[in-house]
């Protein structure tokens, strides 16, 4: 019997061993997973601010910077207000999302109607199409250049946007926006938020 059971325990490692070289995506990986590897530094790094808000009573933020860890890709996002994106803000934004190895996350935010008559409405629309536009090259220059990237349209507040996008976005690590903005921004959304001139 020992030499049944030593025989089981051997055929068991070899399993764990094979099954280490899967899952760490070596050659035997199955077709179409693709795993992507942590640095402890950076597990790390998640730990300590989570565990930096819960001992300043801030639970809720501690929870979301858990949230965040695990909600998957990196994120970088951009926040305009108005249909017309800055050229310079998304050309930075690509560089920067190609570097990190992120999604670049390009927010218009709209002002609200002042009514809900026909023709506030109509305005209202005709500005998500003049945003959608002026973003299109955009995405496709990140297509070309193999960033990941998605337009989203909000109206408001452009703080309270970034804070709400960057609440259902998950792992949202830098927030860039217009300099005038950039205040209200960063105390809304608990992120590095950079300006670019």
């Amino acid at each position: 019997m020992p030499k049944k059971a030593s025989k089981e325990r051997g055929a068991l490692a070899g399993l764990v061993a094979r099954g280490k070289r899967t899952l760490m995506g070596g050659p035997a990986a199955p077709q179409g997973v693709k795993v992507s590897l942590r640095s402890a530094m950076d597990r790390l790094d998640c730990m300590s601010e989570a565990l930096a808000w819960a001992e300043a009573g801030e639970q809720t933020r501690a929870a979301e910077v858990l949230r965040r860890e695990n909600a998957g890709r990196r994120r970088v996002l951009v926040v305009s207000r108005g249909p017309n994106l800055a050229s310079r803000l998304a050309e930075f934004a690509l560089g920067l999302a190609g570097r990190m190895g992120a999604e670049a996350v390009f927010l218009t935010v709209l002002p609200v109607a002042r009514s809900r008559s026909r023709a506030d409405l109509g305005q209202q629309d005709q500005a998500r199409e003049a945003a959608a536009a002026n973003v299109r090259p955009w995405l496709d220059q990140a297509r070309e250049r193999g960033v990941p990237a998605e337009h989203l349209v909000r109206l408001g507040d452009p703080a309270a946007a970034a804070a709400e996008a960057c609440t259902e976005l998950g792992r949202v690590e830098i927030v860039l926006s217009e300099p005038e903005e950039a205040g209200a921004v960063g105390l809304r959304a608990h992120r590095p938020v950079f300006t670019v001139a």
